[in-house]
């Protein structure tokens, strides 16, 4: 790009926000363009998630999103979940039963295997709710967490290749060599995944935005990271880093009973994930471990509660 080209940004979300300040840090001074659907100017929205509604922060902090928040506000909280188990699409089933323990002991009603029939709103501005097994619930609010869908229909429309979410490479290119994606929006080729993925998180949505800017000014490097995940939860932060398959070997480090363990992930020997509550330093650890790609010992060894660091095959 040169100082006359005109660098035009879709989405002024976490990634675009990114993508525009990050072309000034690499350099381009031509004129920056960013579009974003809402009236609002760009703000955080990683961070919507629990303080807002609790009055521990003003808008701009924006954090507005877990049922924890809403049952320390003083509202009775009902969670339905279609699953057999909460956080059963990314977590083992020990961390589900630890979170499911934590919210009812804070007076949320958990309902899993709960199949949603019909919500309508009453003449007293009530909505009445009926689940498949016949239970009728009665509420005020309902919130809808049916996930993120990627909005790829621009993408589609300008002929780039898409298939559930806009297709880039390892430097945010398109299928268009002049257009480039980042964010959840997006499906890359993850090198050291060394597969296929769409990453929905506030980590990757930088990276990715940084690696887009350097690409559009003529810098590319290859850079993959460990993939990073965390919910705050009450007093206690689920961490996330890596990403395991269903198939992968899990050993379980520390008490889920005292609030301090992790769930650490093995593919072939090889550490593929840590997912830990309370235990910052394997994630530290298991971060660093999994870019290099590393063996860890027996799986025996490796429940043994000690630095997760020194288990690494030299």
């Amino acid at each position: 790009m040169t100082d006359t080209d005109v660098a035009v940004v879709v989405g002024a979300g976490q990634a675009g926000s990114e993508l525009a300040i990050c072309l000034r840090q690499n350099g381009f001074d031509g004129r920056i363009v960013l579009l974003g659907a809402e009236r609002h100017m760009p703000y955080q929205r990683p961070p919507l998630s629990k303080a807002l509604l609790k009055g521990d922060a003003a808008a701009h902090d924006l954090r507005v999103r877990s049922p924890d928040a809403a049952a320390e506000a003083g509202a009775e909280v009902i969670v339905l979940e279609i699953a057999d188990r909460i956080l059963g699409r990314t977590n083992p089933a020990v961390v589900s039963e630890f979170f499911t323990r934590l919210h009812r002991a804070h007076g949320v009603s958990l309902r899993t295997g709960a199949t949603l029939c019909s919500a309508r709103r009453m003449r007293n501005g009530r909505i009445h709710i009926q689940l498949g097994d016949g239970t009728n619930i009665s509420a005020d609010l309902i919130l809808a967490g049916i996930g993120l869908i990627p909005n790829d229909d621009l993408a589609r429309a300008a002929g780039l290749d898409v298939s559930d979410g806009i297709l880039v490479d390892s430097q945010a290119r398109t299928s268009q060599p002049d257009v480039v994606a980042a964010g959840d929006c997006t499906r890359q080729f993850h090198g050291l995944l060394r597969r296929e993925v769409r990453l929905e998180s506030q980590q990757n949505a930088v990276e990715q935005a940084r690696i887009a800017a350097r690409t559009l000014c003529g810098s590319t490097t290859e850079s993959f990271n460990v993939p990073t995940f965390w919910s705050d939860q009450y007093d206690h932060r689920l961490q996330m880093v890596g990403l395991p398959l269903p198939d992968d070997e899990q050993v379980l480090r520390g008490d889920p009973d005292s609030g301090s363990f992790s769930v650490v992930f093995l593919r072939g020997g090889r550490l593929s994930a840590v997912h830990a509550v309370g235990r910052p330093r394997d994630i530290t650890a298991g971060r660093k471990l999994i870019a290099a790609q590393a063996h860890l010992r027996p799986p025996h060894d490796i429940a043994v509660d000690g630095p997760l660091a020194d288990l690494a095959i030299t």
